[in-house]
Parts: C-alpha cells; structure tokens; sequence
C-alpha cells in the first residue's frame, strides 16, 4: 500500500477526522491535514487545528491505522503549529476513556494540565493536554523537512 501526506484537502481532512473523534459540530475557522492511501484513496490520519488565537490552537488527532507516515503528519503538524503560526503551546481535549489518544499524546509530548470532570460524552471527564514546543517529541526532525 502507498500512502502520501495531503496537506491541500482541509476540507475533506477535517470531514474524516469529525467523524473518526465523533465531533458533532462544525470545526470553525480550522486547516487540517493528512495521510491517503493512494491505492484506495481513504484516509488513515488526520490532524485539525482550530480555536487559534495569536498563542493557542486546539489540535485534534486520528488515527486509523499507523505507519511511518504518521510520523512525518506529526513532525509536518509542529511545522504548522509552531514555525508557520508561531503558537507557544498546543492543547488537545481527550475523554479520560480514551486510552488509545491518551497514549499517543502522551508520546508525542503533551502533558496533562487539568480535567474537566463530567464534561464528554456519557458523563466522561475530559483530559486537557498541553503540548509546549520544546517537549515535543520528534522536534528533531523538523529541520529535515524540505
């Protein structure tokens, strides 16, 4: 299978990741990007940005199968986040159920900054994470991007 970053399909990105995190509004002002399969063209990650402001966006995450591109969508997020917006910080909204999230924010770098008790579905707590710059896992590979 062939796969290949899509950093021009906002629109379509922020559609699959939606459904995939079961988000029931709409995003707002927001970019996403990443990664197809080219032979099937369905998507496999994606990550949204949205709620900026000059210091903060709210990054959202999915994933549907994992490989080396995951990766290089991550590394290509930071980019975006940090170099082209110039944020100071990340923050991603993660139920306290959702292990599997929970687990890849963590690797990345995001640390937990509060709960928010009762505030997700079905009565779930909702873990605030911060991702600061200089914690992020994979920043070395920044400056290999073209």
């Amino acid at each position: 299978m062939n796969y290949s970053l899509v950093f021009d399909e906002s629109r379509n990105v922020g559609e699959w990741v939606a459904e995939q995190v079961e988000q029931e509004s709409s995003w707002g002002d927001f970019y996403a990007m990443g990664v197809k399969n080219t032979d099937t063209g369905e998507f496999v990650a994606g990550v949204v940005f949205n709620n900026y402001n000059t210091a903060n966006a709210t990054c959202h995450i999915a994933v549907k199968r994992t490989g080396r591109y995951l990766r290089e969508l991550l590394v290509h997020g930071y980019k975006y986040a940090f170099k082209t917006c110039g944020l100071n910080r990340l923050t991603g909204l993660v139920e306290s159920t959702n292990q599997k999230a929970l687990k890849l924010d963590y690797h990345m770098g995001f640390e937990h900054e509060f709960t928010m008790k009762k505030a997700g579905r079905d009565g779930a707590d909702i873990e605030v994470l911060v991702l600061w710059p200089e914690n992020f896992r994979y920043k070395g590979d920044v400056d290999e991007l073209a």
